[in-house]
């Protein structure tokens, strides 16, 4: 009989985002393994009672975190926290700190015997922008930090992206050092490769589709947010001068932000016909434009460990990144430390044909060697049955 194995997360498809994405991934991934998969998450879309690899889904109407004055915990907090206590299955995994799926299942977890993982995302409660918002930000996250100690100490396994710790952009496993909790991996994201060996031929039609043609590509994927910064890439490209380049911002949808940043395409002037603003575009278009590109350009304020570089790298395009998470360790493409750097970077990599061929051939051979999902779910099989072999043998 298969092993039964329920996953907790704030977000699941339809829902387009990165925690999105990698639920689904482990989850499809597992069941095609052979495990009995159930998810438990929001109802902030569409009702979900399956997905088509055969993953239950069940959601609840509940929602909030843990943060102080304007976080809290709503709806149908019982329920929820009576599905997770009721689990008679093999094993328990949590996506992400700092939400209610993880928060309220942690407070159940002494009711329900099976081994308990956290798949941590990263801690953005220890980061500190430099705002009267963001001061305010962290001193309202200052008491859940204080909680984070006890609430590991209620899993019997955390995953990490990377093995990097210091006490700002990887706080989770700085506070495991520190605290004397030794029971974690590192896990990295994935990518699947069949979406951009099935988008090579749709390249021509993007480009004509929108204009480009022949031209030069810039590109950058990401949810129209100021903390994905899409602000800095605008600047870096006028500020490059490449007139026979274009700049391609996909994201979600336009929203505010999006259209703040159009007016600073406009001030430009005639560099504004370079730029082009996408939204709403379906898996296969956003392949699609990766396939298109020459450079993935990623300006983004804060990251772990991105998938838009991990799919840059799979589509073989370099990357010209800011210093976050850990995309100094993924090879690929180059680091910058602000505006200057980037606009450097990427007048020299554009002028540089053989480099970017370099780069991307360097992305791909490591995608390939540890970054594709079937890899990375086979890490997580095997974690799971070592957890499991070890509750059965009572060595937890």
């Amino acid at each position: 009989m298969s092993r039964r194995i329920l996953i907790t997360s704030f977000t699941f498809p339809p829902q387009k985002n990165g925690v999105s994405h990698v639920v689904e991934a482990h989850a499809t991934g597992l069941a095609r393994l052979g495990y009995d998969i159930t998810v438990a998450t929001g109802l902030e879309s569409a009702r979900v009672e399956a997905i088509e690899e055969g993953v239950k889904v069940r959601q609840f109407a509940t929602w909030g975190n843990g943060r102080y004055i304007h976080g809290g915990y709503g709806g149908d907090i019982r329920g929820y926290q009576e599905f997770v206590a009721s689990f008679s299955g093999d094993l328990i995994i949590c996506h992400c700190w700092q939400i209610w799926s993880t928060d309220l299942a942690v407070e159940v977890f002494d009711r329900v015997r099976c081994p308990k993982v956290l798949v941590s995302h990263g801690v953005s409660a220890r980061r500190l922008r430099k705002s009267l918002s963001g001061l305010l930000s962290w001193l309202e996250w200052k008491p859940y930090v204080s909680k984070m100690p006890t609430m590991v100490r209620k899993f019997d396994h955390v995953v990490l992206l990377a093995e990097r710790s210091d006490s700002r952009a990887f706080y989770d496993r700085w506070l495991m050092d520190r605290i004397g909790y030794h029971k974690y991996s590192a896990i990295p994201n994935g990518v699947h490769l069949n979406r951009f060996a099935a988008a090579m031929g749709r390249v021509e039609e993007f480009r004509a589709k929108h204009g480009i043609r022949e031209k030069q590509m810039l590109l950058y994927v990401a949810n129209y947010d100021p903390q994905k910064n899409q602000k800095m890439a605008i600047e870096a490209f006028i500020k490059a001068a490449l007139p026979e380049a274009m700049l391609v911002l996909v994201g979600s949808e336009i929203n505010h932000y999006a259209r703040s940043i159009q007016s600073l395409a406009h001030e430009a002037g005639a560099i504004a016909r370079q730029v082009i603003f996408l939204e709403k575009q379906t898996i296969e278009d956003i392949a699609a434009a990766y396939c298109a590109a020459d450079l993935f350009l990623c300006s983004s304020k804060w990251e772990i460990q991105p998938l838009m570089i991990l799919e840059a790298m799979a589509s073989r395009k370099p990357f010209v990144c800011t210093d976050v998470g850990c995309v100094r360790d993924m090879p690929g493409g180059i680091i910058v430390r602000n505006l200057t750097e980037m606009v450097r970077a990427v007048r020299d990599l554009m002028a540089n044909e053989p480099r970017r061929h370099l780069l991307a051939k360097q992305g791909r051979a490591a995608v390939d060697e540890r970054y594709t999902w079937e890899k990375v779910v086979q890490q997580y099989a095997a974690m799971i049955e070592k957890l499991c072999n070890d509750r059965d043998t009572g060595q937890r």
